[in-house]
């Protein structure tokens, strides 16, 4: 909306003019990790399919390990009060090449990487008000994993959020439920400024029960652990802790400290000690801090940070844009 104002001293007019967004539009974001490498995701989406009040669109995410294409149609939910039923059906297939990184000795060791690939059908409704959104969703998973032979699977799919910023959720819940696995995930964040200084605590709990190997936990998400390189210590159930502060240095850059605390493990017990095949345990409470630079600018956050942890670890981390 343009308001074109007009006029002299206290006397001003306004010569309203409104420009409609495109219907069709297309997107574009990059992020790259100086562990995972680079990512490329590409989107097109047509509001309005065909005269109608529904979405259709089309994304796609690239990188040196997951690859995965999504097609979905779906109706949006206009307003609060709004009568129309938000609508959608999503197809998503990929291909991962799951990573499996282990310590021998003292040495830490990439052994061949597990190849899977996967097709996720979801046909349910969901909403995506900016300060409260939720799914509820039927699902059916078909997947390829080397030992598992192709295995179909069926269930539903709930999901309830209230945003935070672009970073992160108040609170975030996620489930599946199937006749094959049971997967849950639990994110609570918060956040506080005291002028130029910010802190931001999170907690994030993973439970899970005969998972695809795609679908296990990694001990600090996508943004890694303190020390570890990301991808490492994955399992069926995972429990991290971590507090971020940010110091203002000028209108672009921020001295950051991360503080972590988590543990991931597998099995019927939930962060039970048990020994792994090679020089480890889940189970295991790791302890550990970044400290660095971050730097907001027109291409998203730039993070250098310099990590240790409580298994004698250190670890650069080096991430431009936001991980997807």
């Amino acid at each position: 909306m343009w308001l074109n104002p007009t006029g002299r001293d206290s006397a001003v007019r306004f010569d309203v003019a409104v420009d409609r967004t495109p219907s069709r539009v297309a997107a574009l974001g990059v992020a790259y990790d100086n562990d995972m490498v680079g990512r490329l995701w590409v989107g097109v989406a047509n509001r309005g399919l065909f005269g109608s009040d529904f979405t259709g669109g089309v994304t796609g995410a690239f990188g040196k390990y997951r690859q995965e294409l999504t097609v979905g149609v779906e109706r949006q939910q206009a307003a609060v009060l709004s009568t129309v039923m938000p609508f959608r059906v999503r197809l998503r297939v990929a291909n991962e090449d799951v990573r499996r990184l282990v310590i021998v000795g003292s040495d830490l060791l990439e052994l061949p990487a597990i190849n899977t690939n996967e097709a996720i059908l979801t046909l349910g409704l969901g909403s995506t008000l900016e300060r409260f959104q939720w799914d509820l969703a039927a699902v059916g998973h078909s997947w390829l994993e080397p030992g598992r032979g192709r295995t179909v699977a069926g269930g539903v799919y709930a999901r309830l959020r209230r945003p935070l910023d672009s970073e992160n959720d108040v609170v975030r819940i996620e489930t599946w439920v199937t006749n094959e696995y049971v997967q849950g995930a639990l994110a609570l964040a918060q956040a506080w400024s005291f002028g130029d200084f910010e802190v931001r605590p999170h907690v994030f709990v993973g439970y899970g029960r005969s998972l695809p190997a795609q679908r296990w936990f990694t001990l600090g998400g996508w943004d890694g652990f303190p020390g570890f390189r990301t991808g490492e210590n994955r399992g069926e159930h995972t429990l991290v802790t971590s507090i971020a502060f940010r110091q203002k240095l000028t209108s672009l850059v921020r001295l950051r400290l991360d503080l972590d605390a988590g543990a991931i493990s597998f099995g019927s017990g939930f962060l039970d000690r048990q020994p792994l095949p090679i020089d480890a345990y889940a189970g295991t409470w790791y302890y550990g801090g970044r400290i660095g630079i971050e730097a907001r600018t027109p291409i998203g956050p730039i993070v250098v940070q310099e990590g240790r942890n409580s298994d004698g670890r250190r670890q650069l981390f080096v991430r431009i844009g936001r991980w997807f």
